[in-house]
């Protein structure tokens, strides 16, 4: 398996960086059909359909996997190949694929961790975590004015500032062990905490206050005849009673109503 791509037509050369920011890896088989393969890797939904396809039809679904993974040459017609070739492109296209090679598969892992463990990277994650709706590749796109734009809004966003460690190196969010859907969670956590806060002040201007556990509340009656604290009056307890029940639907209406 090539990578140095020599040995190609100066216009497929050209074609190459299209080719591997549509495809990711792309591979140059020079010994294969006689001018050579330049092959794709192919995505995990295609090896789903070739692992069904080839439980109804092996030869089929071997031929249907290779023609979508050859890119050149464009007069590639497998039926003009014996069927020793076919069985070495599958074997090349297997060699390559992560899919069914947990080595291969651990290797690229690594690899795209070292990636996104650099400034650029993070720059990445961070505007992921705030944005979970907006795609990578749309991410990737942006000009660097935008891009800076994004990582000051995330800041807004998310609560944390996007700075340096240390050690010198770029730091997404000070909770580096999060995942972008735990740091989701952590921006839901505080923007509920900061409307918990916002309501708790706006009852407070209004001089209401949270309905305290019953275990801590006092008896609210009002009575120029208290009776003994051990033994209140049978109406007044009552009174008491329902007053309690009445600040604890309060208590749990307020509670709806942060949890919006």
């Amino acid at each position: 398996m090539r990578l140095d791509y020599q040995g190609l037509p100066l216009g497929v050369q050209e074609r190459l960086p299209e080719w591997k920011q549509q495809y990711g890896e792309v591979f140059f088989v020079p010994e294969l059909a006689g001018t050579g393969l330049l092959l794709r890797n192919f995505n995990l939904l295609e090896h789903d359909i070739y692992l069904v396809e080839s439980q109804l039809d092996q030869d089929l679904a071997d031929e249907h996997l290779i023609n979508r993974c050859v890119l050149w040459p464009d007069t590639f017609d497998l039926d003009n190949l014996p069927t020793p070739a076919a069985k070495a492109i599958l074997n090349k296209l297997n060699e390559v694929s992560p899919f069914d090679n947990a080595e291969r598969f651990f290797q690229k892992l690594e690899q795209k961790r070292h990636e996104v463990d650099t400034p650029k990277g993070q720059m990445c994650a961070y505007v992921v975590a705030a944005f979970p709706g907006m795609p990578l590749v749309s991410i990737k796109k942006l000009h660097f004015d935008e891009l800076m734009e994004h990582v000051a809004l995330a800041e807004k966003i998310l609560g944390q500032t996007f700075q340096l460690t240390p050690q010198g190196g770029i730091q997404a969010v000070p909770e580096q062990d999060l995942s972008p859907s735990q740091l989701e969670q952590l921006r839901k956590k505080k923007q509920y905490e900061a409307r918990k806060a916002r309501r708790e002040q706006m009852l407070a201007d209004q001089g209401i206050t949270r309905a305290a556990p019953p275990s801590q509340m006092g008896v609210p009656f009002e009575s120029s005849h208290e009776p003994p604290v051990d033994a209140p009056a049978p109406a007044n307890a009552k009174r008491a009673s329902d007053l309690m029940k009445d600040r604890d639907e309060i208590q749990r209406a307020l509670w709806a109503a942060d949890s919006e």
